[in-house]
Parts: C-alpha cells; structure tokens; sequence
C-alpha cells in the first residue's frame, strides 16, 4: 500500500467492541457478514490466519502491533493479546509452521517473529522477538514492506526494505529480495540470497520462482531463484495501469493474476505458461468503474479473492482466466471512491472457509463466502457481409446484475458473463453497424456461445462528385450519383459556422433511383464563407441507413475583408474589421468571446491552453471561421 497520513503513538488501544451491522455502497453478493471487531483508536493494516488444535485465528496487523483475535465463533470473535511494535501503518504478515512472520516499515524494527505454539494454553500467550540479521553481521535488516514465503521449500522472501548485505567485507543496500532460510530453524532464519536489481514491492513465491511486483517501474517480472545467490531475470511485463502492487499465481501455475494500485486500476490475469512471454488474458474492475483502487488478491480454487479498498472485497471467478467475472461482494467502508480507504487486506484460507478482512478504519471483519460459478458468455462477431471478424463491437448482457461490458478483439472474439443464471437479452453494437439484440440462457458453470453477425449501415448512393462554387450573386451546388439504392431524396444542408449542429434544410431534390447529375441553386447566400452538405433520406423504415455527404464550402465575394493575424501565435492574435470574435475549442465549446470597438483590435487568448482552435469573425455582411493554434 502507498499512501500518507499523519501518524498518532498510541500507548495501547482502548477495549474493543463487537457490532453486527455496517452500512455498504455495494449491495453483498454471495457473501454474509458474521461480524465486526473494532480497533478503536488506531488504523489496520494487512491481515493473515492460522488454525490449531480446532482454533481458527485472525493475526491483524495495525499502527501498533499485531491483534490476535480468536475467530473459531466467527459471530463472536476474541481478542486473545495485541502484539506490541513499533508504529507505523504498515503492517504484512505471514505464517510458516506455527510461526508468524511480520514485516514493518518502521525503521528498527527488522523483522518480527511470533511463536504462536502458546494460543492453545488456557491463558493464551505467545513468544516473540526481533529479527535484524543472523550471527557473523552478514545481514542487517532495518525495515522491510512486505514479505512471502515459498512454503514448499522453506524460503521466506522480504520485499521493498531497508537491508544492507555485507559480501567479501563491502556493505550493499537491498531494496529488491532479501532470502532468509526458515524451514532449517525458523526461530533463527539465515540469509541464503538477494535480488537488488530493482526495487520489488511485494510478490508471490512458489517453487523458487519469484513473481515480482516492481510498483514504481509498473511492471511484474518472473524471477528464477533456484540460485538464490545469483537469481535469474525471465521476463517482465507491463501491467494496465502501470503501478504493479501484488502478484499471485494459480494453482495450476498456468496464469498469474496482478493489481494496479492506482486510479482507474484492474485486476488483471495472464497467462505465464511460457515464463520468458507472459501474454495478458483479460481485465476486470468492479461495478464502480475507474473509480476504486484495487490492492490485494488472492487464488482459492481458481476464484480470486481481493481487498478492493472503498469496494470492500470481492470474488471473481477466474476458472476461465481469459474471462474474468465477479461473483461476489462485500463492501466493509461506509464511503466510495478512489481513495485509500476501506478493506486493506483479505485471508481467504482458513479451515471453516470464513473469510477474515481487515478495514482501515474499521478494523477486523469475519465474512462467510459463498462461491458461485460464472454464467460465460463467449463467441464471435463477424460482419455479414464479407464474413470478417468485428472488433471493438460492444457486447451488453441487459440485466440488473454485476454484469462487465465486453469489446470483441481484433479476432472477433468476446468474453464477457455474470453471476445470475436465466435467460438474458444481449446487444451488440458498433459505430457503423446495425445493432443487434438475441436472447441468450445463461447458466452457472457453463459457457453459452453465441455467435452474432452484424449487418454494416449501407450507404445508400454512391456519390461520385459534389463541388460548391459562386457566381451571379448565389451558389451553385453540382454533385452526380454512380448508384441510387432505395432512397428518397437529397436534404441541401447550409451553415455559415464549422460546426455541423448549426446546418439548416434549404432545400430538397427527389432522388431519380438510378446514377444521375444534380443541380441546386442558393439564391440567398449571406456571409463570406458558406458550408453545405447533403441528407440522404432512405426510402426503407430502416432509419439508421441515413447518412451524410462531405461538406464543402465557398468563399463569397466582399468588399469588406475579415482578417486574423497570424495563424500560430503564442496568444495574441489580430482581428480586422470584425464586430465581434467568438473562440471555440475542438469540442465546439465556446471559450471566448468579445464586442470589438474600434473594429480592428489585438485579441488577447494567452490564457487558454495551447492547441488548435476555430476563431468566428462578424460583421454586419460576413461571418468567417478561421482556425488558429496557440503555441507556447
């Protein structure tokens, strides 16, 4: 986690209290609160669990130390003894055999281990001591952020600290992985090896291979550490938002899934079956969009259970790593928003299957899960009339559900679901393109496909030519047709400014249905610079098929010439017999406008941003559009 705040010393936390309701933003799905256990007085950090002897246990990490709680009941969970250590709001922790690993990054502290052998005696205790580096000075550990443990093998890994390594006599600051040997004396670890390549954030370990989270380079890499002297560099890869927190990979150890600690973040899954090419799957946020930051996500039988700040936590069934769903909710923060602020971390592993989160703010939640399969819908979107696939067609299951909005990929492609099974409406649209609705069963566990070809907007003529030129005091507009299909007539369509909303009808011919020479008179110009285009009406009920020509324009004749001066400026500009000046943005949003006086005046737009822009003249016989660019 990053971010900042003031930080209060508390002497001790005041008693706890236990409530049974929390007021959400989300509505919970597939997910029931059992209860809420209160730090008052101070904030949570990171969360982890262990089990005993028929026990279950919440280890909370806060600003000043660690809460054991016991959550075997989870409607009435315990505080069994608070760990004291020094302040700080950040907290991780980890559990190897019967010991608790916790990392800090209060300076000093080093790394904290907890023998939790004692929580089963009728007055529960447990040992603990500070761990800062091994006999012989090889080592020493100040603070550190985070940490994992390659359990199988018995590697504890400490990420993003403040470690100096002494090799052949020479100090060395580690900031990447520091490996301490835990499974030999896990009282006592030894140091084994280093990463300093990078600075590492945090990361998931498993088989001696490191998966990365490098959050201020934005990027996850894969990490061969059987060497753990001189661990090897496989890949690396840039994640969506480019602020890469944490990593977790499958079970299966076919995809690796990562969080974007950022504004606008996801949750994203790859496939790293290929360790030196990890090539990206899919991305997901929740129903808030780009508005919540993702944190921490775990993998429990192929669902992914994450800590999404203000979003509280959420399950995604990730069986289908290309085509990520959420299934589940549960939003522990009374508030919303891309803050940080909220579920900080979740521990999905417990024996009873319970989840246990902590809050920032709220402290310790016991949540009970209920993992739901996904209703997949996938398929093909292809045009109809050359049998190519569609892209960027967007896809919209119409329902009231946690539903996602997918886009077909370049093949044509689209993965999209949700949670509710039954039978839907689903619409798929694309600028260009008929809309098209069907009706889709959707069942959980199951991938519906549907295969959809979409029908591309014909244009009805087929216009070879269209010119606009003035003589005898009116323009004449001359355009011809190689094909008329099913249409009606032409609109003649007028405006004296740049933007298209300001064109009138100022006339109407019928279309004679076969290829044909137009002509139409504008016997009223009025201004200088006129801009036409035509209407074609479709004689079908299909409306959708109306479209537009190009527009073209002419310059009218005037004794009374309107001139702007110089074209690219760094902000000031001059306006020749004009009256009034009107400024627009690309967007066609006026953000300028002035009465000249004396007629020819120096504009002043030095306040506005550099960029291009259209500058409307007047006078009593002309209205004349230039652009201009600002240039600083």
């Amino acid at each position: 986690m990053n971010r900042i705040v003031s930080l209060f010393t508390f002497a001790f936390f005041v008693l706890f209290s236990v409530t049974d309701t929390q007021a959400q933003i989300s509505p919970a799905v597939n997910i029931t609160l059992r209860s809420n256990l209160p730090f008052a007085g101070q904030d949570c950090a990171n969360i982890c669990g262990y089990a005993a002897n028929g026990k279950e246990y919440a280890l909370v990490g806060n600003e000043t130390g660690v809460g054991i709680v016991d959550v075997t009941n989870p409607s009435a969970p315990i505080l069994l003894k608070q760990v004291p250590a020094l302040t700080s709001i950040w907290r991780e922790i980890k559990v190897y055999s019967h010991y608790a690993y916790v990392t800090t990054e209060a300076a000093g502290q080093g790394l904290q281990i907890i023998d939790l052998t004692k929580l089963s005696l009728s007055t529960p205790d447990v040992d603990v001591k500070s761990f800062k580096g091994p006999d012989g000075d090889l080592v020493s550990i100040s603070k550190i952020h985070s940490l994992h443990i390659d359990v199988d093998k018995g590697f504890l890994y400490a990420f993003g600290g403040s470690s100096t390594i002494k090799v052949n006599g020479v100090n060395t600051s580690v900031n990447g992985a520091v490996v301490l040997d835990i499974k030999t004396d896990p009282w006592n670890p030894k140091y084994v090896g280093k990463y300093s390549t990078n600075y590492i954030h945090d990361g998931f370990v498993i088989n001696d291979t490191l998966y990365g989270a490098h959050v201020y380079a934005g990027y996850f890499s894969i990490i061969d550490f059987r060497n753990k002297t001189a661990p090897v560099v496989l890949s690396t890869k840039t994640t969506p938002t480019a602020f890469t927190h944490n990593t977790w990979r499958s079970d299966d150890g076919k995809s690796l899934f990562t969080t974007d600690e950022n504004n606008g973040s996801y949750l994203t899954s790859y496939n790293v079956s290929n360790t030196s090419n990890p090539v990206l799957l899919d991305k997901i946020r929740t129903p808030s969009g780009a508005n919540a930051i993702v944190h921490n996500t775990h993998v429990l039988n192929d669902f992914l259970i994450t800590s999404w700040y203000t979003e509280g936590v959420t399950i995604v069934d990730a069986h289908r790593p290309q085509n990520l769903v959420q299934v589940g909710q549960y939003d522990t923060y009374n508030g919303a928003g891309a803050t940080f602020n909220g579920a900080w971390g979740v521990y999905p592993y417990l024996p009873s299957g319970n989840l246990i989160v902590s809050n920032i703010e709220n402290g310790l939640y016991v949540l009970t899960p209920q993992y739901v399969r996904a209703c997949y819908l996938e398929g093909v979107v292809t045009n109809r009339v050359t049998g190519g696939p569609l892209s960027g067609v967007l896809v919209k299951i119409n329902s009231t559900d946690m539903d996602k909005q997918a886009t077909s990929n370049i093949t044509g492609n689209y993965y999209t679901g949700q949670v509710s099974s039954g039978t839907f409406s689903v619409t798929y649209s694309k600028t260009g393109y008929v809309s098209k609705t069907v009706s889709v069963a959707l069942v959980n566990g199951s991938v519906a496909i549907q295969d959809v070809a979409l029908d591309p907007v014909s244009i009805p003529v087929e216009l070879t030519d269209l010119s606009a030129k003035y003589t005898n005091k009116a323009v004449q507009l001359n355009w011809t047709t190689a094909l008329e299909t099913n249409i009606n007539s032409f609109d003649i369509e007028r405006s004296t400014d740049w933007a298209p909303s300001v064109f009138e009808k100022i006339g109407e011919l019928k279309a004679a249905g076969r290829a044909s020479i137009y002509t139409f008179e504008d016997d009223q110009p009025q201004g200088q610079r006129l801009y036409y285009r035509l209407k074609i009406n479709d004689a079908s009920i299909d409306a959708t098929k109306t479209v537009y020509s190009k527009t073209v324009s002419v310059l009218l004749p005037n004794n009374l010439s309107v001139k702007v001066t110089p074209s690219v400026s760094s902000g000031n500009f001059m306006v020749e017999n004009g009256e009034k000046v009107e400024v627009y943005n690309l967007f066609g949003q006026s953000v300028f406008a002035k009465q000249l006086v004396s007629g020819s005046e120096n504009i002043d737009l030095s306040h506005l941003p550099q960029g291009s822009y259209w500058i409307q003249v007047y006078n009593k016989n002309i209205q004349q559009c230039n652009k201009i660019v600002i240039a600083k």
